[in-house]
C-alpha cells in the first residue's frame, strides 16, 4: 500500500508521519522555515497539529474501502488491510 501511493504521489508534500526519509527533524526544520519566512514577509503565521493516531479506529471502514478503491487501489492491496 505505501509503494503504491508514494508512486502514485498520493501523500501531501507536508506528511511526515509513516513515510521514508521524512523525519521529525525534517518537519521541525521545514515547520521552523516556514514561520521565518512568514516573518520575513511581515505575515503572522498560524499552524495547526491535530494528534489522528486512533483516526483509523473511528471511520467508516466500508466508506474507506469506496474511497481506496476509487483511487486505484486494487483488492490484492485491500485484502492486506483486513478490512473487507
Amino acid at each position: 500500500m505505501y509503494n503504491y501511493l508514494q508512486e502514485q504521489y498520493k501523500f501531501c508534500e507536508t506528511q511526515f508521519g509513516f513515510r521514508k526519509g521524512f523525519s521529525t527533524d525534517l518537519a521541525i526544520l521545514k515547520l521552523v522555515d516556514w514561520v521565518n519566512d512568514k516573518f520575513d514577509k511581515g505575515l503572522i503565521p498560524a499552524a495547526l497539529f491535530l494528534d489522528i493516531k486512533k483516526a483509523f479506529d473511528t471511520i467508516d471502514h466500508n466508506k474507506l474501502m469506496y474511497i481506496l478503491k476509487s483511487i486505484g487501489v486494487d483488492n490484492v492491496a485491500l485484502n492486506g488491510l483486513n478490512c473487507i
